[in-house]
Order: structure tokens, then sequence, then C-alpha cells
């Protein structure tokens, strides 16, 4: 939150931290939804190959 707040609040140059902290609560919200372990944790047995 405090990324998305101070990144409308400063200047156009930094518009890059409204994407940042907009990811930030996207994953964070993600993460609390059930079964987001599982797809996880799934992920990383495709990336990983086992």
């Amino acid at each position: 939150m405090i990324l998305v707040v101070r990144g409308i609040v400063s200047s156009a140059k930094q518009g890059g931290l409204i994407l940042v902290g907009l990811v930030m609560i996207g994953v964070s919200i993600f993460m609390f939804q059930d079964g987001s372990a599982d797809l996880v944790a799934s992920w990383f047995d495709q990336i990983t190959g086992r």
C-alpha cells in the first residue's frame, strides 16, 4: 500500500512504483486464496521437472 500511495504522490518519473505496488498487492491477495499453495507447488514442480 505504501508503494502505491508513494507512486501516486510522487512525480511521473517514478510511475514504476505504482506498477510494483499493484503487483505486490495482487500477489499477496492471490497467496491468501484457497488452494494457491498447491498451484504454486505444481508450478515449481513443472519448472524443476520433478
